[in-house]
């Protein structure tokens, strides 16, 4: 029981998403302006140019997001033997805090747009909602496991954070594929880094060996 309880805020949470995001497969999506959203909508917030950048500033939230997504994978570069990599690692590590909190606070600023100038059955409205509660859930067990170093907050918060990637998608569609990809071969460009850096100081130190033995 004492391994659940942790769990049960991010259950909750991630039940409501589920809903969230089934609910929004069987809406049929409005049409762009067609009608404020509920509770006073602001339709003179609906020009183009406003539009532009709060858009622009979703774009920045689920790129900022997949950012800090990448130290689940850097994270395990931090043995790496290459001082580059490390180094490297660690800098994600500090940047994977900010752009996580960025993330947070642009899809804040995105939404509330979108939430005074849409209905809530317009397209990418609900499961856009899902995605900003997993990026709070993210955001508060990120802000525990500073506070509360267990393992089991840990694996809470990584399990979240593929979940995010899924609504993430879900959301955002084509944009997140190029996104993720790019990130992925980042992944692959420091792991050749630490690969070669291992091979390189296997072979040097068998060449170093092997002299002694001459001498």
């Amino acid at each position: 029981m004492k391994k659940l309880k942790p769990w049960l805020p991010a259950i909750l949470f991630l039940m409501v998403i589920a809903m969230l995001i089934l609910y929004s497969l069987y809406t049929t999506p409005q049409k762009m302006h067609q009608v404020p959203a509920a509770g006073g909508g602001h339709p003179n917030m609906a020009s183009d140019g406003y539009r532009e950048i709060f858009h622009l500033l979703g774009t920045f939230s689920y790129i900022a997001g997949v950012i800090s997504f990448s130290w689940i994978r850097f994270k395990k570069f931090l043995s790496s033997p290459s001082p580059l990599v490390k180094h490297m690692s660690k800098a994600i590590y500090h940047l994977h805090l900010f752009t996580g909190w960025t993330a947070l606070v642009f899809g804040i600023l995105h939404g509330s747009y979108y939430l005074l100038t849409e209905q809530l059955t317009h397209k990418g409205m609900l499961n856009g909602i899902a995605y900003f509660l997993i990026l709070l859930v993210l955001a508060v067990y990120g802000w525990l496991i500073r506070r509360v170093r267990t393992q089991i907050m840990r694996k809470i918060h990584s399990s979240l954070s593929f979940i995010g990637l899924v609504v993430l998608f879900i959301h955002t569609g084509g944009h997140f594929i190029i996104t993720v990809a790019g990130t992925i071969l980042v992944w692959i460009a420091v792991w050749l880094i630490g690969f070669f850096t291992r091979h390189v100081d296997i072979r040097t130190k068998s060449t170093v060996i092997h002299l002694d033995d001459q001498l």
